[in-house]
């Protein structure tokens, strides 16, 4: 069966707030996880990537857990420009995104 990708549709934060993204997802044989962010132009930015260790980049921080099928993207202390589109994915599959919204 296809495997299954999930995350919340959108979510709405304070400028200043530390903002959590969950993945969800069905790929027990992955080889590594991905968080993409979608810029008004269309292009899409790798901001992270990792088979099973936390890593982080910047503002933006991954935690993952393979036995577990998830992960965490925290964006630290988010700014409205970081509002935009958010997408998670595991080898061929992504998801529909999570539309982040950040107002002061």
């Amino acid at each position: 069966s296809k495997a299954q990708v999930s995350q919340p549709d959108k979510l709405s934060f304070i400028e200043g707030e530390t903002v959590e993204i969950s993945c969800n997802h069905s790929i027990t044989n992955y080889d590594r996880l991905l968080w993409y962010k979608v810029h008004r132009d269309g292009g899409l930015q790798l901001i992270l990537h990792s088979y099973n260790t936390d890593s982080d980049n910047g503002p933006f921080k991954m935690t993952i857990n393979k036995e577990k099928l998830y992960s965490i993207l925290s964006i630290w202390k988010e700014q409205v420009a970081q509002s935009g589109l958010y997408y998670c994915a595991g080898r061929d599959t992504v998801t529909g995104g999570s539309h982040i919204h950040v107002t002061k």
